[in-house]
């Protein structure tokens, strides 16, 4: 049986952080990463309590990027819903969304099969940035 999860991460979408070193060799993550890593733990946990286990999962990431302010309001209205080109990287948005919900989601990220990343501006002033995870697989 299939079955579709969804969670939504309110606020600006971010990329996953480079690896930092410290002495010795030591590598670790920068706060910023450590901290958005557990606000979309934290809402995935909290919109659902399943696991897809080892089973092939395909994640859709939409991340909504705001329109400047700085921008006209002829040009803001021309950006909404539009591709959105900046930083980050689709492929930072997704590493940063699966390194997260690795063993929260899923049981191994190495069960996902297809992997999609948009990104695009906020649909109207009103709508607040965010990244929206759809998680769909199958159930033993």
């Amino acid at each position: 049986m299939v079955q579709t999860q969804k969670c939504v991460v309110y606020g600006k979408p971010r990329g996953k952080g480079r690896p930092r070193f410290a002495y010795r060799g030591h590598t670790y993550t920068d706060a910023v990463t450590t901290e958005y890593e557990g606000r979309v733990k934290k809402a995935w946990k909290s919109e659902n309590n399943f696991k897809f286990e080892k089973s092939p999962t395909s994640v859709i990431i939409k991340a909504y990027f705001p329109v400047p302010v700085s921008l006209s309001k002829k040009r803001m209205a021309e950006l909404f819903d539009r591709p959105y080109l900046g930083k980050a990287d689709a492929d930072n948005i997704a590493k940063i969304i699966l390194d997260a919900l690795n063993k929260v989601a899923w049981a191994d990220d190495s069960q996902i099969d297809v992997l999609l990343v948009q990104k695009r501006y906020v649909k109207s002033p009103d709508d607040p940035p965010r990244v929206e995870v759809e998680v769909i697989g199958g159930t033993e």
